[in-house]
């Protein structure tokens, strides 16, 4: 029988509290708001803050590895910036920055009413559309470390890019009073957006490990050339 590696139990771990998270929301939100999924601050937000933050480290390690194997420059800033971009993320979900500066915003333009708290995917579009090119490049760099990143990068991309568009939606469902409907979207939005995050965290752990062995083949072969230097220098001194 096949031994389950550990980056799989690590995966089925994630997967099991998106899906514990999931179906706290469906059955207990009623009578304990920390389970509901469009609550600020609840469980959701504390679980997707720690897994954005995993990220964002992932990301971190790779564009110091990248530097030290002496990657080209452009190589370097993509990690380091994936690595922002993840930092971020995780401080707004545990802090509702988006939520924050959109209403300060609102209150300014005059975009207030009912809806108000949909503004903010105007608000911050092209920092979004910034977004989304890193992580599409990151997604092209994962595949040149290691192809088995491919698989879970997609299935990143898939949930982040779905909830953006369930997130959309789910705004014009409520404006056409879709109650039912909205309440729906949510459980999807938020399932996409927990499952995207498990996904590409994978991924990047699996980034994190092609370079680290990268990083180790050079460190031993340099050892292995300056022992041989060394041999070579005291067999000439014979």
């Amino acid at each position: 029988m096949k031994k389950i590696s550990n980056e799989l139990w690590i995966l089925l771990g994630l997967l099991f509290f998106d899906v514990v998270i999931i179906l706290g929301h469906i059955y207990f939100r009623s009578w304990l708001g920390f389970f509901d999924l469009d609550k600020e601050g609840g469980l959701k937000s504390v679980f997707s803050g720690f897994q954005l933050m995993g990220s964002g480290v992932c990301a971190g390690v790779c564009a110091l590895l990248c530097s030290k194997l002496r990657a080209s420059r452009p190589f370097v800033i993509l990690w380091g910036l994936l690595s922002v971009l993840f930092l971020y993320l995780a401080l707004d979900d545990l802090a509702m920055i988006h939520e924050r500066v959109g209403f300060v915003l609102n209150r300014i333009t005059g975009l207030q009413g009912m809806f108000e708290s949909f503004n903010w995917l105007i608000y911050f579009g092209p920092f979004i559309a910034v977004g989304i090119a890193v992580l599409l490049l990151s997604v092209r760099s994962l595949a040149f470390l290691d192809r088995r990143t491919i698989v879970p990068a997609f299935l990143g991309l898939v949930g982040f890019f779905g909830t953006l568009i369930v997130e959309y939606f789910g705004g014009e469902l409520l404006k056409q009073g879709m109650i039912p409907l909205y309440h729906s979207s949510i459980i999807f939005e938020e399932s996409l957006l927990l499952f995207g995050e498990t996904f590409f965290l994978l991924a990047l752990m699996r980034g994190c490990s092609a370079l680290f062995q990268k990083a180790f083949i050079l460190r031993t072969d340099a050892q292995l050339e300056k022992e041989n230097v060394f041999s070579l220098r005291q067999l000439m001194k014979k």
